[in-house]
């Protein structure tokens, strides 16, 4: 179905009234094929939504490990933040999730 709307016009960068996209909606919902699939189009991976949070931070808020690393694979920025002030990796320690967090760390400056 998805690659049916993409091929007919449907553009996945189009946000809803609270900013949140597709890419975020998937991150959600949990459906990584569909993710890969937005991932691969021409939208903006580090779209924020209406709190500044990314399909990145979406993913981590979910435990959404291989969204994840696609999102890091195709340049997601870890070491943004919300409006908050979260980082993604501090959204994935809040939600017990620690693994998950480490893989999202940036490492300090030297």
């Amino acid at each position: 179905m998805v690659d049916f709307l993409l091929a007919h016009g449907a553009d996945p960068c189009v946000a809803d009234n609270r900013g949140n996209t597709a890419q975020m909606g998937v991150a959600f919902q949990g459906y990584d094929e569909i993710a890969g699939r937005l991932i691969a189009t021409h939208c903006d991976v580090d779209q924020v939504n209406a709190v500044g949070q990314t399909a990145l931070m979406m993913a981590a808020l979910f435990g959404r490990e291989k969204q994840v690393e696609m999102l890091l694979a195709k340049g997601a920025d870890a070491a943004r933040r919300d409006g908050a002030g979260h980082t993604a990796a501090q959204i994935a320690l809040a939600q017990g999730q620690p693994e998950l967090s480490a893989k999202l760390a940036i490492p300090a400056p030297r």
